[in-house]
Formats: C-alpha cells, structure tokens, sequence
C-alpha cells in the first residue's frame, strides 16, 4: 500500500510506538501460525518519503519505492535494522536484490 505520511506516521504510533513518520512499515498478518514458506502481510510505503528522497539523490521514484518494498519483504522474512551491523547486513541485500529486479 503507498500512504502519505501523515497515515504512516499514525501507523507507527499505534504499532510501533514511535510517534514519527517511517519510510516503510511491514506487517506479518500470519497470526501466530507456523511459518508456511508463503508471506501473508501488508507492507506499507510512504510515498512523502520516496518523493524527498528520491529527489535529494537524483533518482527515479519507483527506484526508491521499490527498495523500500524490497526492504519490507526482507523484514517480514526475518531481518532486523536495530542495530548497525544487522542494518548493514540488511541494506546489502536490500541492494542486491534492487539490483536484480531493476525497473
């Protein structure tokens, strides 16, 4: 889903608890089952962030937003930002797989 930021700050208010806009929120709708080898979820992007950054970097929007679906993907199948190392981790392969799919 694209949302404005104003939606997706709410979002991160009632879920995460961050009263901030995020660039994308991803959510595991599986319910506490087992992990069946297939993603049921939402994964919500923010166009307001995708606009500016994209902008700043010179850069086509649906390059931008497809790394943030890329990014919410990753997410949902067990990667974690929290702390540097595992950020790094994650945003390598967020741009080996952007690489793969270019648009």
């Amino acid at each position: 889903m694209l949302a404005r930021a104003s939606f997706i700050r709410a979002l991160n208010k009632k879920f995460h608890y961050k009263d901030r806009p995020t660039d994308v929120l991803s959510f595991d709708l599986r319910l506490g089952s087992e992990p069946s080898g297939c993603l049921f979820a939402d994964i919500i992007v923010s166009t307001d962030a995708a606009k500016s950054v994209s902008k700043s970097l010179c850069l086509p929007i649906k390059e931008e937003l497809s790394r943030y679906i890329i990014h919410g993907i990753l997410h949902l199948t067990g990667y974690d930002d929290r702390s540097k190392a595992k950020r790094i981790k994650m945003w390598k392969r967020q741009e080996e797989l952007h690489k793969r799919i270019r648009l």
